[in-house]
């Protein structure tokens, strides 16, 4: 259980070292934006400032992109829709920086470390761009490079909305390990891809976090933990 509160995260208690074998443990599978990252507006203004000409041309491809998805005319990426036929590296570079604009919740680096640290599996599970996601794990590899591997569903074409991107995460997760987990618990901020993945297969099981409070995220990581624990007593991670 947990063991003591802060008004940003949870605090977890000293990790005992894991003498579980790691295929009994459940694999986690992460989601990135509102999730452990949180957006700071400050970076893509900034990114704006510095080129205005093409973050105009952004801006006004942002606006026709919100359009587009609210009548469900595209299902690519911002990042995706906004360089489609572009031939400029520096308005593709500067979009892709412009995208990435999160951060790290606080304590999220701390949280999954306690978690890595009691032998389980850290997976990305998102629909992130793949320019994006080098970005972001080049600015910030004290969270990337606790991840086991990553399942980036947008470079096999398909979104967290379908149901193949479950079951492409289920292959991708097995091949990286060598074996198929006995549980893959998702851990969302959306609600339907958490039940999406449960009606996909029995495989998975899921936790939503809801980050728009420290109250609601504290409460995820909590349920998270009593999940996993439910499913793997013997760690003695908390």
């Amino acid at each position: 259980m947990i063991t003591s509160i802060v008004t940003n995260y949870t605090v977890l208690a000293p990790v005992k070292t894991a003498q579980n074998d790691p295929r009994d443990l459940p694999v986690l599978a992460v989601d990135l934006h509102d999730t452990v990252l949180e957006r700071d507006n400050s970076i893509a203004i900034k990114e704006i400032i510095k080129a205005p000409v093409h973050g105009f041309k952004f801006i006004k491809r942002v606006i026709k992109y919100k359009k587009a998805k609210k009548n469900g005319r595209t299902k690519v990426s911002l990042e995706g829709y906004a360089t489609k036929n572009s031939r400029d590296p520096e308005f593709d570079q500067m979009v892709a920086k412009t995208v990435s604009c999160f951060r790290p919740m606080p304590g999220a680096i701390g949280f999954l470390t306690k978690l890595k640290q009691a032998g389980y599996k850290i997976f990305v599970f998102s629909n992130i761009g793949p320019k994006s996601y080098e970005l972001l794990s080049q600015d910030y590899p004290e969270l990337f490079n606790l991840f086991d591997g990553q399942v980036i569903v947008k470079q096999s074409g398909i979104t967290k909305n379908s149901p193949d991107a479950y079951k492409f995460c289920i292959k991708t997760v097995t091949e990286n390990l060598g074996y198929t987990p006995k549980k893959i618990i998702l851990y969302d901020n959306l609600q339907t891809n958490c039940d999406l993945a449960k009606q996909t297969d029995p495989l998975f099981d899921a936790v939503c976090c809801q980050s728009d409070s420290r109250k609601k995220l504290l409460k995820a990581q909590t349920k998270l933990v009593n999940m996993l624990e439910s499913y793997s007593p013997k760690v003695g991670m908390l």
